[in-house]
């Protein structure tokens, strides 16, 4: 692939990642490019069956001591490290791409060009620092819960914000209370039965 010497490409039935591809990158991928690193080392994932579900990655995550870390489903957009500052960076950089390679030559990026096209995005957003700020943002490195627990896509939404109200738009109280007399007071009496004919 043009400009990414060291890549890996790997396909799926539906183009999504599976149980076969992220088996492959760990350990085709990751393995060989933490084998230097002090053990144990840990590997955040998000919830997807695609790394939890293999027992064969469990298996591999024990024999390299690697610790594979899920983080909490459906949060990703404020605890995952990478969706804090490089995939927004990178997603922003790829769309101004798209747009310059088409004003340019009047086509589409296609899978034959999208690796030249890539090469200036990654570059340009791929770089350590970045990764750095999304795990300093994120809490996790230097740890710090307070970074997610005050975060603005924690905020309540206005519909349950705790400013006050303007008298106009609030509904009056409603009273449900039954009236004591009715809980106290003894049945009514049967009426008596017409006398047979």
């Amino acid at each position: 692939m043009a400009g990414f010497p060291e890549a890996k490409f790997q396909i799926s039935p539906n183009g999504w990642i599976n149980t076969d591809v992220f088996m492959s990158w760990l350990r085709d991928c990751f393995v060989p490019a933490v084998a230097h690193k002090r053990k144990p080392v840990v590997l955040f994932v998000d919830g997807h069956t695609s790394h939890t579900s293999n027992i064969e990655v469990i298996d591999l995550c024990i024999e390299e001591q690697i610790l594979l870390y899920c983080l909490k489903s459906h949060a990703s957009h404020i605890i995952q490290p990478l969706d804090q500052s490089l995939f927004g960076a990178m997603k922003q950089a790829w769309g101004e791409q798209c747009q310059k390679v088409m004003n340019q030559t009047g086509e589409s990026i296609s899978v034959r060009t999208f690796t030249a096209a890539l090469k200036p995005v990654w570059d340009a957003t791929t770089r350590p620092e970045v990764a750095f700020n999304g795990f300093a943002k994120s809490g996790i490195y230097p740890y710090n819960p307070e970074r997610v627990v005050h975060a603005d896509k924690l905020a309540p939404s206005r519909t349950f914000s705790t400013a006050p109200r303007a008298a106009a738009t609030a509904p009056p109280p409603v009273a449900v209370t039954a009236p004591r007399a009715a809980a106290t007071a003894p049945p009514p009496a049967a009426a008596p039965s017409p006398p047979p004919v």
